[in-house]
């Protein structure tokens, strides 16, 4: 121990550890602890020189109290080298262990730590014995005890810890009794976390350093002796584990192989007691009511004796996540007579019950896992022949099958079934599914009056919105020309200037001597082509006041910013005016490979059209049929299309004209779904495949003489 009170011991890397992380000099502990490799190893049959005193007496010598500790120190290990060769259980191991070591060092207490899984890095107490053990540990010491045993489980040395009476930190390493105590870690199997089992043994109070060299030899000799025989231990229950699984497997068959309910219940509970060595099995259903199917090697049931109620009791009980309870000591209420009730699995539909004589040992907990898997393929099993009872001549043709399993059954089965195979893909190519084609469209009105810039102008107003309703004659739009307007100007301007001629011409007060009467005609001429000129630019600036020809709804969405102030040029468009009750048409683009299923289906009336647009797919609406058009060649993906105009019916018509359809908005987008009738399925799949052959099989059987269309090529040359 080290002067502030802290744990230390001895590690192969390093001389001295303080808990809490500094370094001290040999010189600051009262204490040395021995590591057991710089010990002479010992037989497990040969005892090693065993005294309590500081100061060992020789092999030879003839102190009969030493020869007596020899010969009992002897006998204990060759026992315990005994039990590691026999098949006895972990547990009975653990409890002879800890009972001779407590018996042959007079220990104050022996314990057996395992690390649990849950929570991890912890460990919890397999087996005690002695006066001081983890139930002597104050509480308020626990955690630092704790820490002790994990910190010798990841250096995997044998340490004797010295006492430290009072330790209470849990981030420190200590020996929190007022023994010390040896702490050997037992080597089972490899980890990276450590030793899965601790052996812990409380040592004399004033034993000295010789003293504690030969108890932590004694009790590496054992922890090796304990090592070995749990991997021996590990190894036979891997191959109980691997006999049970295959008996398991072989019983599941078993099952599978029943085709009647009144067989495979008896079987379940039958082979379960002979499995896995319960007295009693019984299956049940999972109720409510619960009802006893079935009890192992038992024909007639009594559902009303003691026994029975029992079985009920425990099949009407909550079990855990992995539908499974096992119990060691069952509740009193599942213990009757001589039966005690050990396990419950449950499933689906049923309950396994499991009791097991009230004197014979608990069934290993290492046979759930089997246990769960077995009544799992049980429920399976009586599932299959629920279904097998369901199909007409189920359990004829069950009754069958094994007849069927030689070389010649199996023969003519693989004929049936290529026959069958070969029939059930002929019905389904051949089976009418519907054919329909699938082309995008744009909606948009059949009565529209589309206005465009009558010449280059520029927008002076625009007077009405989008979605405004107007009259025929009214004013939509004010458009100015400047040259136009200058032109005006001039052309009135000359004309007065010819005015004031003319009426000096004819003012009695000016001399005309000079002036011929062909010259005032010139001038009444040159005024009345200046008025046709002026009549021709007036109409002309009066086509720049654009009005409705129609009455009808303005489709002009964002025209002040589109057009307002802007210069444009003649022929450019401005708005639509929408008739208020004009029907709707649609135009689609039917791909070229998909346009004869059209045609044919409206050939032989079988055509049915339905619509909707991309801003609301959850409503469609009836169409007919207008016309078919010419080819398109689409710009964008260059696929050439099909034309197809469609009309919409009026109650679609009357829905897309409101706000909350297209909104009076041409060009809409949409998706025309055209129905032409019914194929068989094999054509649906593979049209694209057939329409391929049928196109390259018609250049090679077209009709014509090849010689006779040669010679009428020439002539045409």
């Amino acid at each position: 121990m080290s002067p502030s009170g802290s744990f230390c011991y001895w590690h192969p890397w390093r001389f001295l550890v303080s808990a809490r992380g500094g370094r001290r000099s040999p010189c600051a502990v009262t204490q040395i602890l021995i590591r057991p490799h710089s010990l002479s190893s010992a037989a497990a049959n040969q005892p090693f020189v065993f005294t309590p005193g500081a100061s060992p007496v020789a092999a030879t010598g003839a102190d009969p109290l030493v020869n007596e500790t020899r010969r009992e120190i002897a006998e204990i290990v060759r026992e315990v080298a005994m039990a590691v060769r026999s098949d006895r259980t972990a547990e009975e191991f653990l409890a002879l262990l800890v009972d001779r070591i407590l018996r042959a060092m007079a220990a104050e207490g022996v314990i057996v730590w395992q690390r649990d899984t849950s929570p991890a890095s912890t460990y919890r107490c397999a087996r005690r014995l002695g006066r001081i053990t983890d139930q002597s540990i104050p509480a308020e010491s626990i955690a630092t005890h704790a820490r002790m045993l994990i910190e010798v489980a990841e250096e995997s040395q044998p340490v004797v810890v010295p006492a430290t009476p009072g330790a209470t930190d849990g981030d420190v390493p200590a020996n929190p009794m007022e023994v010390p105590v040896a702490v050997v870690p037992i080597a089972c199997e490899p980890s990276p976390s450590g030793a899965e089992y601790l052996l812990e043994v409380f040592l004399e109070p004033d034993c000295g350093v010789a003293t504690q060299r030969g108890y932590l030899r004694f009790v590496a000799q054992m922890a090796d002796l304990a090592g070995e025989f749990l991997r021996a231990d590990q190894l036979r229950c891997l191959r109980r584990g691997q006999s049970l699984a295959r008996a398991v497997d072989t019983a599941i068959a078993q099952l599978h192989d029943l085709h009647e309910r009144k067989q495979i219940e008896p079987a379940i509970a039958d082979a379960a007691a002979e499995l896995f060595g319960f007295d009693r099995v019984a299956l049940c259903t999972a109720g409510p009511p619960v009802t006893i199917c079935a009890v192992n090697h038992v024909n007639t049931i009594d559902t009303k004796s003691p026994a029975a109620q029992q079985i009920r009791d425990a099949a009407a009980i909550e079990l855990d996540d992995d539908q499974c309870i096992w119990f060691e000591e069952p509740p009193s209420h599942l213990e009757h007579a001589e039966l005690r009730c050990r396990a419950v699995i449950g499933s689906a539909s049923r309950r396994l019950v499991c009791l097991q004589l009230a004197d014979a040992g608990p069934v290993s907990r290492e046979c759930r896992s089997e246990l769960i898997r077995y009544m799992h393929h049980a429920e399976i099993a009586l599932r299959n022949v629920s279904r097998l009872d369901s199909i007409p001549g189920g359990r004829w043709i069950a009754a069958i099958s094994p007849c069927v399993e030689t070389s010649a059954g199996r023969t003519w089965r693989r004929i049936l079934g290529v026959a069958v195979l070969v029939l059930l893909l002929g019905v389904i190519a051949f089976f009418p599914v519907p054919l329909v084609v699938y082309s995008p469209a744009t909606v948009r009105p059949a009565v529209v009056q589309r206005l465009t810039a009558p010449r280059d102008a520029i927008v002076d107003e625009i007077h009405v919105h989008h979605g405004q309703e107007v009259a025929r004659g009214q004013i939509l739009m004010s458009m100015i020309d400047r040259d136009l307007e200058e032109q005006i100007t001039a052309l009135v301007g000359q004309r007065a200037v010819l005015l004031q001629q003319r009426t000096r011409s004819t003012d009695p007060r000016v001399d005309r001597s000079g002036q011929s009467h062909l010259e005032r005609g010139l001038i009444a001429e040159q005024i009345r082509s200046i008025d046709d000129q002026l009549a021709v630019l007036e109409h002309a600036r009066e086509s720049l006041v654009i009005r409705a020809g129609r009455g009808g709804i303005v489709d002009a969405w964002q025209v002040d910013e589109r057009l307002q102030s802007r210069p444009l040029r003649r022929g450019d468009p401005l708005m639509q005016v929408v008739a208020k009750d004009s029907t709707w048409v649609a135009e689609a683009r039917v791909p070229q490979k998909r346009i004869s299923h059209v045609q044919n289906g409206d050939a032989n009336e079988e055509l049915s059209v339905r619509i909707s647009l991309d801003s609301n797919p959850n409503q469609s609406f009836g169409a007919s049929l207008l016309k078919i058009g010419p080819a398109v060649v689409n710009k964008q993906d260059t696929m050439t299309t099909t034309a197809v105009l469609l009309r919409l019916s009026s109650d679609a018509s009357a829905s897309i004209a409101s706000d909350q359809g297209a909104g009076h908005q041409s060009g809409a987008p949409a998706r025309v779904m055209f129905h032409c009738g019914t194929t068989p399925a094999a054509y649906l799949l593979f049209q694209d495949l057939i329409r391929s052959l049928r196109g390259t099989l018609s250049l090679y059987f077209s009709s014509g003489d090849p010689v006779v269309l040669a010679r009428e090529t020439n002539d045409v040359h």
